[in-house]
């Protein structure tokens, strides 16, 4: 396509995805992977690797789905 803009990763978006909850967060992964399953599955559709990849290549709804998983992510991470 003549003239498309190129996705262009908003700087919330970790760069790399990751194949381990723990990876996402060293000291607990368990915090991660609860992050993730509180993500309604609707949005989730895939593992978090796969809607990490596709956020990456500009699909806006996995966006939306790493987008709440940082979210809950933090939530939880601020609330042990």
């Amino acid at each position: 396509m003549a003239g498309a803009k190129k996705f262009e990763r908003p700087t919330w978006l970790g760069p790399t995805p990751f194949n381990s909850y723990h990876e996402y967060t060293p000291d607990n992964g368990m915090i991660a992977c609860l992050a993730w399953e509180a993500v309604p599955w609707q949005v989730r559709r895939f593992c978090l690797y796969d809607v990490h990849t596709n956020a990456l290549n500009g699909s806006r709804k996995d966006l939306r789905a790493m987008q709440r998983f940082y979210i809950n992510l933090v939530t939880m991470r601020l609330d042990t």
